[in-house]
């Protein structure tokens, strides 16, 4: 460090770099943490038309493949965060119908599951979205690897889930 009495050293001039400096990095930190306020706004903000619209799509497939029910009540696996949700099926106790994100050879597809709590596994029921021949196509070649395996993880999703409001009634 300098001398005081050094001819180059100017303690003025170093505190007024200093300050601007932290002038900087003040503005930008404000900048930063505004923007991700703004995301997070925007996430909350969205999440009852997306639970409202994951709900709608469950139904579509259900009713698509003739099964007389409807999605209520929606509880999230915390373990799995947003690849799976689990809908109270209305008017039947202990039915659930499983939304789960699935890799399939055409990408990541929501595969429509229905539970039946105490069983063993679950019931495929078909894929969201997917129409025609591609739907066929998916389905087949996925049943042996993907679709097994999340029909035997299904139970254990649903007996971890968290419903909205602490019951599964709605």
């Amino acid at each position: 460090m300098p001398e005081q009495n050094d001819e180059n050293w100017n303690e003025g001039a170093e505190n007024e770099i200093n300050r601007t400096r932290l002038i900087r990095i003040g503005i930008f930190s404000a900048v930063v943490v505004v923007l991700f306020g703004v995301l997070v706004l925007f996430n909350y903000i969205s999440r009852g038309s997306w639970k409202n619209g994951l709900r709608e799509q469950v139904n579509v497939v259900l009713g698509e493949n003739d099964l007389k029910m409807e999605a209520g009540a929606m509880a999230v696996p915390y373990s799995y965060g947003s690849s799976s949700a689990i809908f109270a099926v209305k008017g039947q106790e202990n039915l659930y119908a499983v939304v789960v994100r699935i890799a399939t050879f055409f990408g990541p597809q929501a595969g429509v599951f229905t539970y039946t709590e105490g069983d063993e596994t679950a019931d495929f029921v078909a894929f969201a979205n997917v129409d025609g021949q591609m739907a066929v196509s998916i389905t087949e070649l996925s049943k042996n690897a993907q679709i097994q395996y999340w029909k035997r993880k299904i139970p254990k999703l649903v007996s971890a889930a968290k419903w909205e409001g602490g019951t599964k009634v709605e």
